[in-house]
């Protein structure tokens, strides 16, 4: 179970994620894509009657919530709880990201497998810093236009040209270099980081502008984090607070 003060005793939070429950008492977690096996480290207890009741409705299956309540020394006291019937995913949307290319004048030829394993090519592309990475994003027909960010556009280009029709990928620069990405990541992910016992989810995926971006989810977003996070790249990392502050009538439920 979390042994920290996330906000200001008193102050009122939001959040959803899944609940555990554990000698009949309910913990809150974050997100993730399982159910819980079980309490981990970032557990955070769920006090007061609403909490009582939601550990006798939740399923254990789909235990997955939204709630609100207040901040209360090192757990959460419910003012409202809503049974959800999936996983809020970390950095899930419902707006499809869009090919940051103009489509060619006789529509995009999609690929049916967005996960095509690497040519020799371009893994040699790859490992000399002219693509920096290759994503897929799926287009109108259920297929999928791969989009290369890349250091060199015309070297790429180029070079992917002689592999691929060319109505069938989008090249474009990238923001960041594959050294930044990996680098930032390491240390958004080093243990040693006076946030990592609030991190618990992470990866890579495109943003709106079909840019590889670093997606994380923490428990919630603590000082240090947020002023790790001002030192980083513009739009880099994108946070994912499984809990996070209300503002008057801001309301995430």
């Amino acid at each position: 179970m979390l042994d920290r003060q996330l906000f200001d005793d008193g102050v009122e939070i939001g959040g959803h994620g899944a609940v555990a429950i554990e000698d009949g008492k309910p913990y809150f977690m974050g997100a993730g894509f399982e159910p819980p096996d079980g309490l981990s480290d970032k557990a955070v207890q769920l006090t007061g009657p609403v909490a009582e009741t939601l550990a006798t409705q939740v399923n254990p299956v789909r235990p997955w919530v939204a709630i609100r309540g207040r901040w209360r020394g090192r757990g959460i006291e419910l003012t409202d709880a809503e049974i959800l019937d999936r996983s809020p995913v970390p950095g899930e949307s419902v707006d499809r990201p869009a090919v940051p290319c103009d489509a060619p004048s006789g529509g995009w030829v999609g690929h049916p497998n967005p996960r095509k394993e690497w040519t020799d090519e371009e893994k040699e592309l790859r490992s000399s810093g002219v693509v920096v990475s290759r994503t897929s994003v799926e287009i109108e027909d259920g297929s999928y236009v791969f989009v290369f960010l890349v250091s060199d556009r015309a070297a790429a280009t180029a070079a992917l040209h002689q592999l691929y029709d060319a109505n069938s990928i989008c090249v474009t620069l990238a923001r960041w270099t594959a050294d930044t990405q990996r680098e930032t990541m390491r240390a958004l992910i080093d243990p040693s980081s006076p946030w990592s016992d609030v991190l618990f989810g992470f990866g890579q995926s495109p943003d709106a502008e079909g840019q590889n971006h670093i997606v994380a989810e923490p428990l919630a977003v603590t000082g240090e984090l947020e002023r790790w996070l001002r030192d980083q790249p513009d739009g880099l990392v994108e946070l994912h607070p499984a809990l996070w502050k209300l503002v008057q009538s801001i309301d995430r439920l």
